[in-house]
């Protein structure tokens, strides 16, 4: 019974791993998958959670780039979009941008504790793994 509910805790874990592999667990008889890890397929998973904070800071960063780097393609010449907004555009942007990256530093708190729980839930599955 506690095999079953091992496996049955293990296999409704989306993108989380309990064995120092990365091959599913294909079978309840208690025998463990080879000891394989497939390159890049950790990584790959953190990197995919730390994603909704990467692009709020993406968003705001290409922001920044459009007004004050990147010179206007279909309007007249003179410079930047920066350097035609008046002071009130020009906070606008500045607290539209300090909010977006607010949210992106939320995230990327949030998705470090994403990060932090399933590293914990590992090693919680692992010691119930050994329990059996």
């Amino acid at each position: 019974m506690r095999r079953l509910v091992y496996h049955g805790i293990r296999g409704a874990m989306v993108f989380s791993t309990t064995t120092g592999d990365d091959a599913p667990i294909a079978n309840v008889d208690g025998r463990r998958p080879p000891d394989r890890p497939l390159f890049f397929v950790r990584p790959s998973v953190t990197a995919v959670t730390f994603l909704p904070a990467f692009t709020a800071w993406f968003a705001v960063v290409m922001d920044w780039l459009s007004m004050t780097v990147v010179l206007p393609a279909f309007r007249e010449p003179g410079g930047t979009l920066w350097s035609r907004l008046v002071l009130a555009e020009k906070l606008h942007v500045v607290l539209g941008s300090g909010i977006g990256a607010a949210f992106g530093l939320l995230a990327v708190m949030m998705c470090a504790r994403i990060v932090a729980y399933r590293k914990a839930t590992r090693a919680v599955m692992e010691q119930y793994r050994k329990r059996l």
